[in-house]
């Protein structure tokens, strides 16, 4: 009996583990697509500039 709980205990500190391991895994993916979204945004902002005018930008294209 008391091995059982021993192997239970250790089979549910490993699962504990695992899921430890997920989580960072989940952040990591998370970190991942936010840089790729943010460099996006950036490609974007020098392919299209006029897309995305600065206020200066602006304000001498009207005084032209």
């Amino acid at each position: 009996m008391r091995e059982s709980l021993i192997l239970v205990r250790e089979s549910l500190i490993f699962v504990s583990e695992s899921l430890i391991l997920v989580r960072e895994s989940l952040i990591l993916v998370h970190q991942f697509f936010r840089l790729v979204a943010w460099l996006s945004w950036v490609a974007i902002a020098i392919i299209h500039p006029k897309a995305n005018p600065k206020p200066k930008n602006l304000e001498l294209h009207q005084a032209l």
